[in-house]
């Protein structure tokens, strides 16, 4: 709302929080003045880690009264919001397979029954309003509504409840925790990365020695959430995980190169020279590219972008240092050849 007295605004904000409250205590309201510049969530902000998640409830809690006790202490809350009562639907997979079933396809039933699925749009004047096809109010107003619904297989038509091909569970779920998710996808593209490398080099070692770079990345992108006094949030690990592909793509070149000059006679530590000194240039050119090009995310402050955006800037500027040197060195280290032989340049 717009006022009418500058000077009254905040008297206002503080007003509406005391009566709205009162009028609506179950609820959480938000009064709060337009924020300019540099967005924060709370002045203050106590941040709870660790790896139980019922222990760092039951930690908030204790946390958010103590705050509540200290006089002039206003809108003091979690920010992983309250837990939703949702309903769990497990799949028979070997019945629901049988029939023509998949999660996906169940899944999309599902939302397009309950959610809704926008058929076409109609338009006042130049106003867009969707046309939401979905079950009548009346069918999706309780759990059972949910288990007795019609599902039609893709494969042969037939119509069949979902209670006969599901189990459904109701169960209270955290409302915001990410983190669990985004490592998990976080490891399984690091064992993606290293199956491909292992099928393109046919060598166990020399897919390790790409690897090795992804750690390197880690040390740049700290320092850069230091340097720009970010958190370590969710877009930084988006951020952390898109330095890792870049770097193992720095780390392939090397090694390429390194594998090409050895192939026309080369002695290994001559080809492990050479890689750091001619991939210098297009891993120096493309990384500083990269890391100039985030570099407005960087300077507008903002919390959604900023952090990632220094993990990736940082990062890479780091990390491309640590690879000319480090990637080189370990596979002269794991070449598996006699380090006097390396010394002499030989290829025995």
């Amino acid at each position: 709302m717009n006022t009418r007295d500058v000077d009254k605004t905040p008297q206002l904000v503080y007003d509406l929080r005391k009566r709205l409250r009162e009028v609506v205590p179950e609820a959480m309201t938000v009064v709060k003045e337009l924020q300019q510049g540099n967005i924060f969530s709370a002045p203050i902000e106590v941040r709870i880690s660790g790896d139980d998640l019922a222990e760092l409830k039951s930690l908030s809690t204790r946390v958010q009264r103590i705050l509540r006790d200290i006089p002039g202490s206003d809108y003091v809350h979690p920010d992983w919001r309250d837990d939703p009562y949702e309903l769990k639907v497990n799949l028979d997979n070997e019945l629901a397979n049988r029939m023509g079933f998949s999660n996906a396809s169940v899944s999309q039933s599902l939302a397009a029954g309950f959610n809704g699925v926008v058929v076409s749009t109609y338009w006042e004047g130049s106003r867009a309003v969707d046309i939401l096809l979905r079950l009548d109010e009346s069918s999706r107003q309780s759990f059972d509504d949910v288990r007795n619904v019609y599902l039609t297989s893709p494969v042969t038509g037939a119509k069949v409840p979902l209670r006969q091909i599901a189990a459904l569970t109701p169960a209270w779920e955290t409302g915001r925790d990410m983190t669990g998710g985004i490592v998990r996808a976080a490891a399984i593209s690091v064992l993606l990365i290293f199956l491909i490398l292992l099928f393109q080099f046919h060598s166990f070692t020399e897919s390790l020695v790409v690897m090795s770079s992804i750690p390197l990345s880690l040390v740049g992108g700290s320092i850069g959430l230091l340097l720009v006094h970010m958190p370590f949030s969710f877009v930084a690990q988006i951020g952390f995980i898109g330095v890792g592909g870049v770097v193992v793509r720095n780390s392939i070149l090397l090694i390429d190169y390194i594998r090409d000059r050895r192939e026309k006679g080369d002695g290994l530590l001559d080809a492990a020279r050479a890689a750091g000194a001619r991939r210098m240039r297009p891993i120096f050119l493309t990384t500083l590219a990269a890391a100039v090009g985030v570099s407005p995310m960087i300077f507008s402050g903002s919390l959604m972008w900023a952090p990632m955006a220094a993990v990736i800037a940082f990062g890479l500027l780091f990390s491309m240092f640590f690879t000319l040197l480090v990637v080189p060195a370990l596979y002269v280290l794991t070449a598996g050849q006699p380090l006097e032989d390396v010394a002499e340049g030989g290829t025995k």
